[in-house]
Formats: C-alpha cells, sequence, structure tokens
C-alpha cells in the first residue's frame, strides 16, 4: 500500500447518503485496510459546524467497525466547507484547497451532478483526479447519456 494519503471530497456531504452509507462503507474498507490513508472532506450548502461534521463523520465510520486507531486521525484531519457547488468561483476554491490526489465522490443529485461536470470541465481537474458517482445515474435513459457524455468531457 502507498504512504500516501487520497482525500475523499464529498459534493453534497450534509445528505442522508453520506451519513447512512458512504461513510459506513468507508468504515468498511478500513476495518480490513488498516493502514490505508484517507482525508474526509464534506462540502456542501448546508450549515454544518466543524465539530459536527466530525461528530458525523466518527459515528459513520465507528457503525462499520473501523478501530478507533483508524478513525480518530481522519477524525482529527477532516473538514467541513461550506459551500454552493454550482458557483465556478466556489467550486475552484475547495479544488484547490484540497489538492491533485482526490477523489470527487457525488452525493448529489443527478442534475446537480451534471452541472457540477459542467463546471469541472470548464476549470479542468488534475490528471489523477478520481469521479465516483452514485446511483441514480441520470433520471432516465436520455438524462443517464447525457450525464455520461459530461463526464466523459472532464476526465
Amino acid at each position: 500500500m502507498s504512504d500516501s494519503t487520497t482525500t475523499l471530497l464529498i459534493l453534497g456531504a450534509s445528505g442522508d447518503l453520506t451519513r447512512r452509507l458512504l461513510l459506513p462503507g468507508l468504515g468498511s474498507l478500513l476495518a480490513v485496510e488498516t493502514d490505508r490513508r484517507v482525508r474526509v472532506v464534506g462540502a456542501d450548502r448546508a450549515e454544518m459546524s466543524q465539530p459536527e461534521w466530525a461528530e458525523l463523520v466518527r459515528t459513520a465510520l465507528t457503525s462499520a467497525d473501523a478501530p478507533s486507531e483508524v478513525v480518530e486521525p481522519i477524525v482529527a484531519d477532516t473538514e467541513y466547507v461550506r459551500a454552493d457547488l454550482l458557483e465556478a468561483d466556489e467550486l475552484d476554491a475547495l479544488l484547490t484547497a484540497v489538492g491533485e490526489d482526490t477523489v470527487l465522490y457525488f452525493a448529489l443529485p443527478p442534475a446537480v451532478s451534471v452541472q457540477v461536470c459542467a463546471l469541472l470541465e470548464a476549470r479542468g481537474v488534475p490528471e489523477q483526479t478520481r469521479l465516483a458517482l452514485e446511483k441514480p445515474f441520470g433520471t432516465d435513459l436520455p438524462s443517464a447519456q447525457a450525464l455520461n457524455v459530461q463526464l466523459l468531457k472532464v476526465v
């Protein structure tokens, strides 16, 4: 395993998907791969204090039996950024702040994901950036195809 740290930037982090599925899924991975280094950054328009975010991350990771010696360093380094992801300047500032070895996780509705991807296309992302999207992928076949076309423009 690499000694490098990967940043998981969760776009739409205040939603139910993050709390119920995404972070517990990460906790399950970290329960098995305890030497994996991950920095978790959440971003969304919703108000959330740093302590509230840190507790959400801690609770979700430990719910999946990730050991405290793995969880606590992640919690200590986690950050929540209040940002309107549809504002190019705010999205740019967020991406600049997190650095290059980043996984962008779209915990957003499909219509918002396609708009964020259009902003990413215009801005550009580092070559090693990875994109992760959750279902539903679009609201129907034409919207799923449109999102796929937009994603291909980003990567």
